[in-house]
């Protein structure tokens, strides 16, 4: 069980895969087309605190967001200058439009001092904003590095080796992977 209740005061303590996973499905747990949906965490605070292979797991991105609604993450995760290894997003013909660790990073939203290591595949005819960190921002990313190789096939694509698509704050951000459209 994940340590911490996701406040500032007590973030979530994110110790392995496992956890990553749970901290993915409390920030993506509401969808406001379902009656009778959890709330959701999107602006909850976490920390990681060792480094994390996600090696053999399917990824499903922090901050969900279709055609239908966007449901950005807007709380804080300090990655504590730890690395997530082995991400793996593999997808076609989705109407999903937004990929990375982080699917969507809203107003308000923060990733800080985080390395994310892996691979993003994706052949899809609707839009795509694809990034090894976050796939959309509208909040602060810093201290990030990205080794996530990104390779889209798409018709209309915004892609970035640490952010997809950006309207929010950048700084002190590398990638060093391999992009290809």
């Amino acid at each position: 069980t994940m340590k911490g209740n996701g406040t500032q005061e007590s973030p979530y303590q994110i110790e392995d895969a496992k956890d990553l996973l749970a901290f993915a499905e409390k920030v993506n747990s509401y969808n406001p087309l379902e009656p009778d949906s959890e709330a959701e965490e999107r602006d909850a605070w976490a920390e990681l605190r060792n480094d994390i292979n996600l090696e053999g797991t399917e990824w499903t991105r922090i901050g969900s967001s279709n055609s239908s609604y966007h449901l950005e993450y807007i709380g804080t995760f300090d990655g504590n200058n730890h690395t997530i290894s082995g991400l793996s997003i593999n997808t076609s013909s989705t109407s999903d439009e937004y990929f990375g660790l982080f699917g969507a990073v809203g107003e308000g939203g923060t990733v800080k001092d985080l390395t994310v290591e892996g691979n993003i595949n994706i052949d899809s005819e609707y839009e795509v904003n694809a990034g090894g960190v976050v796939g959309e921002n509208a909040g602060n990313v810093s201290n990030c590095t990205s080794e996530v190789a990104i390779t889209v096939e798409g018709v209309y694509a915004y892609i970035g080796g640490i952010i997809g698509s950006n309207a929010g704050n950048v700084s002190n951000c590398t990638h060093k992977a391999a992009i290809t459209v």
